[in-house]
């Protein structure tokens, strides 16, 4: 539920449906950046990865990839670490089928597929990066996720410079429309 201070608004200051909307949205958008869905088939390597980004991450690990697009939708989660190959799913598969869903959603492979091909069809289909297992350097991923977690966070700062400027738009036609009805 959005909630804000009276108060801090300027005397005068006319607040439209859709800043308050978009206000709400950018409420959910920013408890939701630091979140990171892992997507593996190996529960040691979600173990590991959790262990590695669990204090600066709030981790999400889910060993079945059939779940994943339900958890996104439910979360709102922007962050996603996939393996390549899990069982019979691919990864890449998933990865195409969540940058079609949402593109904003920051995806980064971890794999043990190490080849040429895997980052570059990684890459084409929308990935941050490609990482390889075994993980020699975990600070690797954290930077990486540390990355991806601030690139979200800019476009969160210019949806809010949108709908604080639409709001201001708004209150400029709203006050000139009322001085002209005078």
């Amino acid at each position: 539920m959005l909630t804000f201070n009276v108060r801090k608004l300027p005397a005068g200051a006319c607040v439209d449906r859709t800043y308050l909307k978009g206000q709400n949205m950018m409420s959910k958008l920013l408890h939701t950046s630091r979140a990171v869905l892992h997507v593996d088939d190996d529960p040691d390597m979600l173990q590991l990865v959790a262990k590695y980004l669990s204090k600066d991450f709030q981790v999400h690990s889910i060993v079945d990839p059939t779940k994943a697009i339900d958890h996104l939708a439910r979360t709102g989660c922007r962050l996603v670490i996939l393996d390549i190959q899990m069982g019979e799913h691919n990864g890449l598969d998933l990865l195409r089928t969540i940058k079609r869903l949402d593109g904003g959603i920051l995806v980064v492979m971890l794999t043990g597929l190490v080849s040429l091909e895997s980052v570059l069809v990684s890459m084409r289909d929308g990935a941050e990066a490609c990482l390889f297992k075994p993980m020699n350097k975990p600070e690797e991923l954290v930077c990486t996720m540390e990355q991806c977690a601030e690139k979200v966070a800019r476009w969160h700062r210019s949806v809010n410079e949108l709908l604080v400027r639409r709001a201001s738009e708004s209150c400029k036609a709203e006050l000139q429309l009322a001085l002209m009805e005078n």
